[in-house]
């Protein structure tokens, strides 16, 4: 789960997050990871376009600022403030959060991995108990049969 919190005042803006991690097999327990973002670690967001970049006619679905409206130009927007720090606050922390995600999947499959491996090696070896049991088996037929004659 993942709680965010805007402690917006007038001077300051930062987000704290609290990410919960189920149990895992190695760990046993759930696992709690919190982080503050703000101006410290944080960089403002940029709201407009980049100095030089020139403002065209978005494609449909397209929804980010591009300077441009069906009817012209839009008018550029203010830059900076607490809004701005905030955007740039929620980016790192879902940067963050993709981290978090992508280092769990990896190392669910890791275990899969492992899982599979020890279960084809299982495989393998009851296959080859299962052989040597049948050469065995044979082998004894065969004694038999020969001191039977």
């Amino acid at each position: 789960s993942i709680t965010a919190t805007n402690n917006m005042d007038l001077d300051s803006v930062s987000i704290d997050v609290r990410f919960t991690l189920p149990a895992s097999e190695e760990k046993g327990e759930a696992s709690v990871i919190e982080k503050c973002f703000d101006e410290t670690n944080c960089e403002t967001a940029r709201i407009g376009l980049a100095p030089g970049v020139e403002a065209i006619k978005p494609q449909g679905g397209d929804y980010s600022y591009s300077g441009m409206h069906d009817h012209g130009p839009l008018p550029l927007p203010k830059e900076g403030g607490n809004f701005a720090k905030l955007i740039g606050m929620v980016d790192e922390a879902r940067k963050h959060s993709n981290n978090i995600l992508t280092k769990i999947i990896q190392e669910q499959n890791e275990a899969s991995k492992d899982k599979k491996k020890k279960a084809k090696q299982k495989f393998e070896n009851n296959n080859s108990i299962d052989q040597n049991s049948a050469i065995h088996s044979e082998k004894t037929k065969r004694q038999k049969i020969e001191a039977s004659n």
